[in-house]
């Protein structure tokens, strides 16, 4: 493989096309941005007899680097808002890797992709990720700079988890995001929180033990409090790396009062960090409709204004991002 550090050429593209790597259930991707905008989620390079080809993955992204190159966007990055015009470096490190390997989940979530199918979904086995990225590391493809995100289906209980994360903590890595039911709890996640190495994102999108069982068909709401008031605990520097999701869905936790009963519980916990979105696939349908969004955009700027006045961390998940976008003006 040759690589290039020194070349530059100004166009649109952005960090992920430049510089990502997506390893997931079918393949290798550059992102996961096409399955917040589309679905399902399309591999750049597919599996090989359960492996992933690296060799594979890297010729076909360079093919659409150099499209871009070219000053023509690729089909699959059309519409994202991630992109942005600016000297790329061509070099083929890599800087930002997703790490979602299991599709099996301990919660079962009404606005997941594998609702309907929950008992199909969990059967389908972890793939290895371990000795992909040691060779990876041996092969000075990524460094400690690199960041990580692992999500899945259920992170923390993918069979090399703890592994996983004992494997670039111990080589210094120190951006690292995880997605999480909070479900089980992890030790090797409170030793990356002491650390100051990473944050945590976990769905809760309720303030009370009826709707979250409504919402995630689970009655394991006291149990996730308990791991997060820990997690919490773990924060050193960073007391804002544990982050609480809140997904609004319309006709199930979409009012106002069921925001403040979240807010109520994200006080009681500790939490100084949430994130807000609105479930995609309703958002998908309605998205020309803007006397359907203004309640969501409402509820936005209720938010905003929360968050900005009890000084906790907000941030817009990728369909709240588009929205914020498109309705700016409503938000101020």
């Amino acid at each position: 493989m040759i690589f290039n550090f020194f070349k530059k050429k100004e166009c649109i593209s952005c960090y992920r096309l430049e510089y990502g790597l997506n390893i997931y259930h079918m393949g290798l991707s550059f992102c996961d941005m096409d399955a917040h905008l589309t679905s399902p989620l399309l591999p750049l390079s597919k599996l090989r007899n359960g492996r992933y080809d690296f060799d594979d993955f890297f010729k076909k992204r360079e093919k659409l680097r150099k499209l871009h190159r070219k000053g023509i966007i690729n089909d699959r990055c059309i519409g994202c808002y991630n992109l942005e015009k600016k000297e790329w470096n061509s070099e083929q490190k890599i800087k930002h890797i997703d790490i979602s390997a299991n599709l099996r989940c301990n919660s079962d979530c009404i606005y997941c992709f594998s609702h309907k199918k929950k008992i199909l979904y969990n059967k389908i086995p972890d793939l290895p990720v371990l000795d992909l990225l040691k060779n990876a590391l041996k092969k000075n493809m990524i460094d400690s700079n690199c960041e990580i995100q692992i999500g899945g289906g259920e992170p923390v209980i993918h069979k090399e988890f703890e592994q996983i994360m004992q494997l670039i903590l111990d080589n210094g890595f120190k951006n690292i995001n995880i997605y999480s039911s909070g479900i089980q709890y992890s030790p090797s996640i409170e030793r990356a929180l002491r650390m100051d190495a990473c944050n945590i994102y976990v769905s809760l999108d309720a303030g009370n033990r009826e709707l979250y069982k409504k919402i995630k068909n689970k009655d394991e709401f006291d149990n996730v409090i308990h791991n997060l008031k820990k997690y919490c605990n773990a924060q050193n520097i960073n007391k804002k790396a544990v982050c609480i999701k809140y997904i609004i869905i319309p006709e199930v936790n979409d009012k106002k009062e069921n925001l403040i009963s979240f807010f109520d519980i994200i006080n009681e916990i500790g939490v100084k960090s949430i994130s807000i979105d609105i479930e995609k696939y309703w958002y998908q349908k309605n998205k020309d409709k803007k006397e359907a969004l203004i309640p969501y955009i409402e509820l936005m700027k209720y938010t905003q204004k929360y968050t900005q006045d009890n000084n906790i961390k907000l941030i817009w998940f990728p369909t709240a991002m588009l929205i914020s976008k498109d309705y700016s003006e409503m938000l101020k």
